[in-house]
């Protein structure tokens, strides 16, 4: 009875030899180097089973065959039923337990977008909607000046919907932060935060340099209080393109300015158009809800690509002389080495502010 005894207990320290090397070799086995020649994306689609998800691994050479190892790799250790579907990048030489790692917590390939500060609705719903990854239509009736620009993460299949609604989320909250840290001495024209975010998106779109932001602002504040027109050239240009926005396509002319008949003229109309020109960023709510304290009211381009800023209108106009000296040294200079004039050199900049 005791030979038996020893035996089976013999039998069993073996079997428990031999379950640790395979267990060991297997362990080994799935961290060893992967067959994949070079890095590859691949799509693994909702709905699949994980045998499908495992054949379609051994058929992209991401793993070996016998799928049998992968599928024996997910249950001892718990995790059969938990691969995620999406994009992922799989990288050369990738082992089995790092693909298996990956799927199970979903690491799949973050894409992202840009929207540029000062881009329109038009041009923003454009560039989404010509995104091959998202999916979904774009929604109806988004409003201008109410999208904030940022680089925005999604993955593949993300809804353009879904998108555009993150991004109306963040503007309301950027509003709201600008509007409750406002300045107590804003002009009655700025009573709303809709008019703060108006002003901002003029702001926006008269310099691309963070120092005037504030500076601008404070000139526009300025010639509000005083029942001034802001004669702002960009809310021409919006008005000019039907609200696209982008480049005019040729120079702005003094007609342009005195003529365009719309609400979003600032050279024919009294105080702020009646919605944005484009999406403000962060900065330019702040600058428009608590601009620079200052005596100016005009500016105009230095050639540097800033502004000379002005208290009275003759100086004002010894600066447009100057600038009028720099834009053209520039142009025969360009002339000279053939270079086409740039759209910011086609817009006027000699107006009685920009």
């Amino acid at each position: 009875m005791f030979r038996w005894f020893f035996r089976l207990t013999e039998l069993a320290i073996v079997s428990l030899i031999l379950i640790s090397l395979v267990l060991m070799a297997g362990a080994l086995y799935i961290r060893l180097p992967g067959p994949l020649p070079a890095d590859k994306i691949v799509v693994i689609e909702a709905g699949q089973s994980v045998r499908q998800i495992t054949e379609q691994l051994v058929a992209e050479n991401i793993i070996r065959p016998p799928k049998e190892i992968f599928l024996a790799a997910l249950l001892l250790t718990r995790q059969y039923s938990v691969l995620k579907a999406g994009e992922y990048q799989f990288y050369t030489n990738e082992s089995l337990l790092s693909v298996m790692r990956r799927m199970v917590v979903g690491a799949v390939v973050i894409h992202k977008i840009t929207v540029v500060e000062g881009s329109t609705v038009y041009q923003i719903l454009k560039t989404i909607g010509e995104d091959s990854l998202m999916t979904g239509p774009l929604p109806g009736n988004v409003r201008e000046g109410s999208l904030l620009p940022n680089t925005y993460y999604y993955n593949r299949g993300d809804s353009r919907a879904g998108l555009i609604s993150r991004m109306q989320t963040d503007f309301n909250n950027a509003v709201k932060e600008a509007w409750n840290g406002r300045s107590k001495d804003l002009p009655p024209a700025i009573s709303t935060p809709d008019a703060m975010v108006t002003l901002a998106s003029i702001i926006e779109k008269e310099t691309s340099l963070a120092i005037e932001r504030d500076r601008i602002a404070g000139v526009f504040a300025n010639r509000l209080k005083l029942g001034m027109p802001l004669q702002s050239d960009p809310t021409t240009i919006y008005a000019l393109t039907n609200g696209k926005g982008g480049p005019l396509g040729r120079s702005l002319t003094l007609s342009d300015l005195q003529n365009t008949q719309s609400p979003y003229n600032t050279y024919v109309v009294q105080g702020l158009p009646p919605a944005p020109i484009c999406n403000p960023s962060r900065a330019s709510l702040r600058a428009a809800a608590y601009p620079e304290a200052n005596e100016y009211l005009y500016f105009v381009a230095n050639g540097q690509g800033g502004h000379t800023f002005s208290k009275d209108l003759s100086t004002h106009n010894r600066n447009v002389m100057e600038w009028r000296r720099i834009r053209n040294l520039k142009r025969e200079q360009d002339e000279r080495d053939h270079i086409k004039p740039s759209e910011s050199d086609q817009m006027i900049e000699d107006s009685a502010l920009h």
